[in-house]
């Protein structure tokens, strides 16, 4: 299964960017996502489990 992100945003309480634009392809294969704290790996992990929404952006999943 593949999943597309695109321009995905969250901006919390109005003014707390969470998450700015961010776009990324993720393919078969692909075990988990890497950073350094408060880059958003979490936020976007909420985002593709529908926990919260995205301010802005686009998440697809599936065969497309």
């Amino acid at each position: 299964m593949n999943i597309q992100i695109q321009a995905l945003s969250k901006i919390y309480d109005g003014e707390k960017q969470a998450l700015n634009e961010v776009d990324l392809s993720i393919s078969p294969g692909m075990l988990g996502l890497f950073g350094p704290n408060g880059d958003g790996k979490s936020i976007i992990m909420q985002i593709l489990a529908t926990i919260i929404p995205p301010t802005s952006g686009k998440v697809q999943i599936g065969p497309y």
